[in-house]
């Protein structure tokens, strides 16, 4: 609960809803029934993942959750006024260390709403301006209250949101002034659920918070509560001034310029690129022709600024397939990156969120990896892989790590520890039998899970 009754306005004007996620030996409809009496509300119990039961003031609903496998549980409540709903936060808690436990899969989802009209705010929250309101974000006391959320398996979901960049790379070019911050509309952050606030909400009229969870969650109620309650302060806060900016914001306005025009310049050329990453080498179709790199430079510019920009690298190999139009990294570090895309990764070590990379001989940890190509000599550890496609035949390893793909592709890869929600593991992999292997269908099914 809140300590300072000035705030009292702000804290009766916040809606809360969670979700729970955590494991118990205990079924999913006695959990059910024990929670309906513990917390007053009508708890539905099922056993389909995803499933369309509405929840409500009155109803919640306990279903499964297979990122953490087929035994883990998310409980779901409606959406509550802030006083009930850390009531109700508590008794979960306290219900969730009595009868279940949590771990490195689980986490505790919070939904935050406001009463923006009796708040007496001109701005809805579904017009936050996020770029403002990241300015403002103070991330490293939310990492404080969770340091969990950057643990080997929580940091694929919670990524921090302060990544803020202009969509023209080449705009820090432009002259800065402190008196006139850009628009908002000129800069970038991280859109994906797989981050720390989920901004897609807010079209739904909330912001989803995801640092908590993790190993014994439950016994951090003060924890929670703080981050609930800073989290909806920094959003009046925001709503209040949404469209003016502070002389603090607009001096962060110019920092962001500032390291994006010097990384800007310092790859505008082949010369400054040369003179600026000497740990970087350059090819074209595997030449290191200094005449052949300069003249296909404009090729690779924009590529190498997102690597060293937002994947972080510092030294490595560089070559630009000419005939495939296709950037090639090797023997490079990416290192808590995001917006990788259309990349081949060659013995690299990779933090990063990627898509639609070919990976060979990787060393891939606590990374998202989408639609991306897996051929050998890979090794996998506490990743979430969504609609990867593996070369037959190819030889992998992945460990602790949950695994998405279209039910006909085969998984070559030895699998230990995983959580496999579809695919078909190829016959010559090894399998431990800490692996889970679901099957059936998500939201919408008829057919339960197996």
């Amino acid at each position: 609960m809140y300590k300072d009754l000035t705030k009292s306005p702000l804290f009766d004007n916040v809606k809360l809803g969670f979700e729970f996620e955590f494991f118990s030996p205990i079924s999913r409809s006695q959990l059910a029934e024990n929670l309906t009496s513990i917390l007053g509300k009508n708890v539905v119990s099922t056993n389909e993942y995803g499933s369309d039961i509405p929840v409500s003031y009155d109803t919640f609903k306990i279903e499964p959750d297979f990122s953490g496998g087929f035994k883990m549980n998310e409980l779901v409540t409606g959406v509550l006024p802030y006083s009930e709903a850390i009531h109700v936060l508590y008794k979960v808690l306290n219900f969730i260390d009595e009868n279940g436990f949590t771990t490195e899969r689980t986490g505790l989802h919070i939904n935050i709403s406001l009463n923006e009209f009796d708040l007496g705010l001109n701005e809805r929250l579904q017009n936050l301006n996020v770029f403002k309101y990241i300015l403002g974000l103070d991330e490293a006391k939310i990492f404080e209250l969770w340091p969990s959320a950057k643990s080997r398996i929580q940091k694929i979901y919670k990524n921090s949101v302060s990544n803020i960049y202009p969509k023209n790379k080449f705009l820090a070019e432009t002259s800065l002034t402190y008196s006139k911050p850009n628009s908002p509309l000129d800069f970038s952050y991280p859109h994906s659920k797989y981050f720390g606030l989920n901004f897609d909400k807010l079209s739904q009229g909330y912001l989803e918070v995801r640092y908590a969870g993790g190993v014994d969650y439950q016994l951090k109620r003060s924890s929670a509560t703080e981050l609930i309650n800073y989290i909806s302060e920094s959003l009046y806060n925001t709503l209040q001034i949404n469209h003016s900016y502070s002389l603090d914001e607009q001096k962060k306005v110019h920092d962001v310029m500032k390291k994006q025009r010097e990384n800007t310049l310092a790859i505008k050329t082949y010369e400054n690129f040369k003179k600026n990453f000497p740990e970087i080498e350059l090819y074209i179709d595997l030449r290191d022709d200094p005449r052949i790199i300069e003249s296909n430079y404009l090729n690779l510019r924009e590529k190498l600024f997102d690597l060293i920009t937002f994947g972080k690298i510092k030294k490595g190999q560089v070559n630009y397939d000419t005939q495939n139009k296709r950037v090639q990294l090797k023997e490079s570090k990416l290192e808590e990156g995001f917006g990788i895309h259309d990349i081949d990764l060659i013995n690299c070590k990779i933090e990063a969120e990627i898509s639609n990379c070919t990976l060979y001989g990787c060393k891939v940890r606590s990374s998202h990896v989408t639609e991306c190509r897996i051929l050998t000599g890979n090794d996998i550890r506490y990743c979430h892989l969504d609609e990867c496609l593996f070369e037959r035949g190819c030889h992998n390893r992945i460990d602790l790590s949950y695994i998405k793909s279209s039910p006909e592709t085969i998984i070559y890869a030895d699998l230990n520890e995983c959580i496999v929600r579809s695919g078909i593991i190829s016959l010559d992999s090894k399998v431990d039998n800490k692996t889970e292997v679901l099957s059936g269908n998500s939201k919408g099914s008829k057919s339960q899970i197996k």
